[in-house]
């Protein structure tokens, strides 16, 4: 692949998620790409090390009731 610059799927190997999570994140808006004809996207390893620093959550967000405030 061409130099600093990562695919889908070497991103999420290197971060240790998902094909799925970083697609959700590029959608989103939290992890900027550039298209590579049209159906290829690369980021760049600032971005991949920038992301891989953020907190990863699994699961669903916890619903609180009336009970627990």
């Amino acid at each position: 692949m061409i130099e600093n610059y990562y695919t889908v799927k070497e991103a999420a190997e290197k971060i240790g998620c998902t094909e799925g999570y970083i697609r959700t994140l590029i959608s989103q808006g939290k992890i900027s790409c550039q298209k590579m004809g049209a159906r290829l996207n690369i980021i760049h390893s600032a971005e991949v090390e920038r992301i891989r620093s953020m907190p990863y959550r699994t699961g669903r967000p916890r619903k609180y009731s009336k009970i627990c405030s």
